[in-house]
């Protein structure tokens, strides 16, 4: 019966009609795909300029091909000598876009082979918290896993995001990341950051938080901050893709859409946190999967979800997904390591049915159906 049950499940899943979700094209100002070239897309700025005898294309990136650093050797990553430089100039310059009062987002995904503290994207002078800057870092966690460190800062005025259990994602898996600021008529902003598609931290300040102007030493990079080598921060030893900057703050959906987009392609492998799974619509039958004995209580619900477990999980990580019947991820978290159960909270989502779907790096477990009334 339970084998019964897990097919019917994993049938759904694979003939889900997936959402054809498309990236917004409306405030799109760089769109830079490393497919083998430095070609922002959109044709607003000049090619990135890449650090060369540390950086190749990777075959296996979100669609098409990725950049691979690989820092190390006699020439380290660092201010001056970024991995990737997003120069100054073009009809639609993106590093004058990240400035002044201006609304903007930011997107790009990443994986990292470690769980460090590293560079990813920056746009700062100094190492110093007295200047206005922008800067997305990991901060180191735990041998699994990893917190994103997305922080805006003017003076005193800070945006940050970080602390226990708070941005978690998982090192070795694509992760997708998105920064946003809008500008409030107020004179006030609101600064957001997703991770996986999802919200993981809002702020709302009575002023503008200040990035400052664009100079020679203060560029768009990756993997350039001037904190290298400084304050135990390394470059990024993984790799990098899909990076796009808008002139406005996208939205929620739209944010999710994007995510979908990507995870949603064909022709890649990712599971819902990034990690190597067959992709979503050619998930194989039940016959293939493990034997897992799990159970989400209460169901149907109102509120919450709890899985559990009939013994503890062993020592790898395990995703949980949720999607909507359209096949849309609308909820994702990871089930801590040595745990039998972890609980959920689902009032933001819409009534309806929805599929629990868990997996680890090597692919798909189980899965099951919730009602949600």
């Amino acid at each position: 019966m339970k084998n019964l049950y897990l097919f019917f499940g994993f049938y759904l899943l694979a003939n889900m009609p997936f959402c054809s979700a498309q990236i917004p094209q409306n405030g799109l100002k760089a769109h830079f795909q490393f497919n083998s070239t430095t070609y922002d897309t959109t044709g607003n700025n000049p090619n990135a300029i890449l650090a060369t005898s540390q950086i190749s294309y990777y075959n296996l990136g979100i669609s098409g091909q990725a950049l691979e650093l690989s820092p190390g050797g006699a020439s380290v990553f660092n201010s001056t000598n970024p991995a990737v430089e997003f120069v100054q100039g073009g009809s639609n310059n993106m590093n004058t876009i990240i400035e002044a009062n201006n609304d903007f987002t930011i997107s790009f995904w990443f994986k990292s082979r470690t769980s460090n503290q590293f560079s990813l994207i920056g746009k700062r002078a100094t190492c110093s918290t007295n200047s206005a800057y922008l800067e997305i870092r990991s901060e180191g966690n735990s041998a699994n896993t990893s917190r994103i460190m997305a922080e805006m800062r003017e003076g005193a005025i800070i945006n940050s995001s970080s602390g226990p259990n708070a941005n978690e994602y998982v090192s070795d898996c694509w992760t997708h990341q998105v920064c946003s600021r809008e500008v409030l008529a107020s004179g006030g902003c609101v600064i957001k950051f997703y991770i996986n598609g999802l919200l993981s931290k809002l702020d709302t300040f009575p002023q503008v938080i200040q990035i400052a102007p664009t100079t020679a030493n203060n560029r768009l990079t990756l993997a350039g901050s001037p904190c290298i080598g400084v304050d135990g921060t390394i470059p990024l030893d993984g790799y990098f893709d899909e990076f796009m900057v808008y002139d406005r703050a996208v939205d929620a959906t739209e944010v999710l859409d994007i995510y979908n987009y990507f995870f949603n392609q064909a022709h890649i492998s990712l599971s819902p946190q990034g990690c190597i799974l067959v992709p979503t619509e050619k998930v194989q039958s039940a016959g293939n999967a493990k034997e897992v004995n799990f159970t989400v209580y209460p169901n149907p619900t109102t509120s919450s979800i709890t899985i559990e477990f009939n013994k503890l999980l062993e020592d790898n990580t395990t995703f949980i997904t949720l999607y909507n019947l359209q096949g849309k991820v609308v909820l994702n978290a990871t089930f801590p390591t040595g745990a039998q159960k972890r609980s959920l909270l689902l009032e933001q989502l819409s009534k309806g049915i929805y599929l629990v779907v868990l997996s680890d790096k090597k692919g798909l477990i189980a899965t099951q159906k919730v009602a949600l009334h």
